[in-house]
């Protein structure tokens, strides 16, 4: 039996799915755009493999090192390896024994190679929900954009 999709976080959904040649600044606009927060699950898809962590951690990256704003999401340190699986590869509660056996305490799920979600246990990070200056307001100030980016008008 596969691992249940309803189990799953998605994407959009307190997840944002990106790939590792974003910058802190990109990152922080795709949240923006999404009406997120630092709290929100960030998954980075790498040329081999994924890593996790919040947008909090971005976040704190960007304070700690003010010239991180244009580093690509693969150099953040403080993100996590995350193990991919097929979800038709083992039954959801051998994929939950599976995550809590490593140090993201999660697992990417995918369909072939497409992204289905990640099956984790989320929690608002008091540090996150609560942090007196967001990922957006920082970048803001450290003179990048994380504006919602205009509406696509190529249609008419």
């Amino acid at each position: 039996m596969p691992i249940d999709a309803g189990e799953l976080i998605y994407e959009n959904d307190g997840l944002l799915l990106l790939d590792g040649a974003r910058t802190i600044a990109e990152a922080a606009e795709a949240l923006a755009a999404q009406g997120g927060a630092d709290w929100w699950t960030l998954v980075v898809r790498h040329e081999v493999g994924y890593s996790k962590g919040t947008f909090g951690d971005l976040r704190r990256a960007l304070e700690a090192d003010p010239t991180a704003l244009h580093r690509p999401l693969a150099e953040i340190n403080s993100l996590t390896p995350v193990e991919a699986v097929q979800q038709d590869s083992m039954s959801t509660d051998a994929a939950w024994d599976r995550a809590y056996e490593t140090d993201a305490e999660a697992l990417v799920v995918l369909r072939g190679d497409a992204f289905l979600g990640l099956l984790a246990e989320t929690t608002r990070a008091a540090a996150d929900a609560f942090a007196t200056v967001s990922l957006i307001r920082l970048v803001e100030q450290a003179g990048g954009s994380a504006k919602k980016p205009p509406a696509d008008d190529r249609d008419g």
